[in-house]
Parts: C-alpha cells; structure tokens; sequence
C-alpha cells in the first residue's frame, strides 16, 4: 500500500490499483494511494500521460507521452498486450490482478518488468516479453542475480506465444565459457554475451518445445508454474518438471 502526493495533472501509473478518489492536498497537490497483494515489487511512473485502455479482469492500461509515442501505436501496443494477457493466462494460468499497466518510452531496445506495469519500447514482442514476466518472476519467482535464466529465457520463448509457438531451433552456439545457468556476476563480466540467457535459453526451450509438442510442453510451463504459484524456484525446480514429464 502506497500513497504518491504529487500535482494534480501529473499521472501516476504504479504496481497495484488506485484506493478510492484522490485527497486534495494544501498548495493544489493531491494524494493518491494504491494497493496490491501477492506482489514481490512496486515501482511507478510519473508524467503528464496519454492513455488509451481496454478489457475487464484484467484492464490494460497504456500510458505514453505525446509527441514521443502516437496514439496509433498505443492502441497497437495495447491490442498486443490484452492478446498476450489471455494467451498467457491460458497457458501458464489465470492473470490474478484486476489491472495491467503498460508504459510505452520513445526509444528503442528497452523493456522493463515489475508487478503489474510494465514498460517497454514500441514493439509487440518486447511488449509481450515484459508481459510474460508477469509470470515468469513475478508469479513464478526466482533469484533474479544468481539464476537469471530462468526468468529471462522463459519470457523470451513466451514472447512468440501470443502469434504461435516456438517450435524448435536450429542451433545457437554458445560463446567461450558462457553456460545458460551462470550468475549475474559472470554476465557482469561478459556483457558481450549476455544474450545467452536470452536467445540461448529461448532456443533450449524451444527444442524442448519440438520435444514434447507445443501444448504438451506449455502444459509442462503450466504444471511448474502451478507448483510453484507465488513461490522461489531453482534450476532443479525446472529441470525436475522437464525430467518428470520425459519419464
């Protein structure tokens, strides 16, 4: 539960949803609170925004700046968010949150993800990637510095999802010594190669994928995040879900 006291006119998108009206303050501020349960993070925006929304259970909110993003894009980034929201939750399992929000920056290679806001470059995969991690961190947890993967490399196989499955990949050659499963410290010293954790791991998953068939193997995603539904997992808590499904 948290309350922003701030102008009037400059929208607050955050984790969470707004309390009640807003609470007029001295010198024409306002007080706006908001509330969330079952989330690991908070983090908010702040701005004079457009908006453009759609959907119930859950709402999806874009929240942009003019002149920086245009309102066509929005509506675009807004459809790939509400697709990505029901493919996902049909997937993995359920969105539990009343409310999505999306806030679209005006520079490209950029995607962030904490609980219930995202944001994101204008791009429908990098939408749907931060999206994904709705799921994968969010409500499936991991130790975001010591196994990176395990969240990164699943949103970036989930990405494809909403427009068809990635089914199989043809090779990705791993560089030096970068394994899949090293930490952020290794990744700190290598930023040449941190795309492992990212196409590496999305190739692995998707091989996987051409293993078990891709509903087979979103029901194996399905059953881990069951498993594990607001919870820590390890790599052997993925790879025990891999190896119990391929006995």
């Amino acid at each position: 539960r948290v309350t922003l006291e701030g102008p009037a006119d400059l929208d607050t998108p955050t984790t969470g949803t707004l309390v009640g009206s807003p609470v007029p303050l001295p010198g024409g501020l306002i007080a706006r609170t908001y509330a969330a349960d079952g989330v690991r993070d908070f983090a908010w925006a702040a701005g004079r925004l457009e908006q453009v929304s759609g959907g119930t259970a859950p709402r999806v909110v874009v929240s942009y700046r003019a002149g920086a993003v245009t309102t066509a894009q929005a509506q675009r980034m807004l459809a790939a968010a509400r697709t990505s929201v029901s493919t996902f939750s049909q997937s993995f399992g359920p969105y539990p949150y009343p409310e999505l929000d999306v806030v679209l920056v005006g520079f490209s290679d950029f995607g962030m993800e904490y609980p219930t806001i995202v944001f994101s470059e204008v791009d429908k995969l990098t939408v749907a990637h931060e999206v994904a991690h709705q799921w994968w961190y969010g409500l499936v947890g991991n130790d975001q510095y010591a196994e990176p993967w395990l969240d990164e490399s699943l949103a970036t196989w989930s990405e494809e999802l909403p427009w068809g499955a990635w089914v199989g990949c043809g090779s990705y050659a791993f560089p030096g010594t970068a394994r899949l499963t090293n930490d952020m410290g290794y990744w700190g010293d290598h930023p040449g190669q941190y795309d492992v954790v990212y196409d590496g791991g999305g190739c692995m998953l998707a091989n996987l994928a051409r293993k078990f068939g891709a509903a087979g193997f979103q029901a194996i995603l399905r059953g881990y995040a069951d498993d594990h539904w607001l919870g820590v997992t390890r790599t052997g808590d993925f790879t025990a879900a891999i190896e119990a499904a391929a006995m």
